[in-house]
């Protein structure tokens, strides 16, 4: 006998018709029902909350992953900033080395050259050139 028919023949021999039993039998299957369907929502509440928080995961391993390539990213350009800077830094050195070299230079020249313009040229052709170049290069030869 199949279920419905097995369930309609308890039914039709145990039913009483009074209506206290129908009310009691009522509020049971409904109170069942009831439990049944917060099963079921906390099931699903469960399995939403599961899947949520594997959702979030994976977003905090990206935006993770993300600040780390960001980072790395800002210490490499970082790193060729500093290069760029000092190597900079190395030429201006060697360029202002070149000026006080030149400067020099040209206050030896100055000076056999105003020895020539005042009509001394012999006496600048005696100039110890060695003397002249301590002396402009900020030593002082004893």
């Amino acid at each position: 006998m199949p279920r419905r028919q097995a369930a309609r023949a308890v039914r039709e021999t145990s039913g009483s018709e009074d209506p206290a039993d129908i009310f009691t039998s009522a509020q049971q299957k409904m109170t069942t029902l009831q439990r049944s369907r917060n099963r079921r929502r906390r099931a699903i509440a469960t399995k939403h909350a599961e899947e949520l928080d594997k959702v979030k995961k994976r977003i905090e391993s990206r935006l993770e992953a993300d600040r780390k390539r960001t980072t790395q990213a800002w210490k490499e350009a970082l790193a060729k900033h500093l290069d760029a800077v000092t190597s900079v830094l190395e030429i201006e050195k060697k360029i202002e080395a070149n000026v006080q070299e030149m400067h020099r230079q040209c206050r030896c020249f100055i000076e056999l050259l105003s020895l020539v313009h005042e009509g001394r040229a012999q006496e600048a052709l005696r100039v110890d050139l060695d003397n002249l170049v301590h002396r402009y290069s900020g030593g002082s030869k004893a």
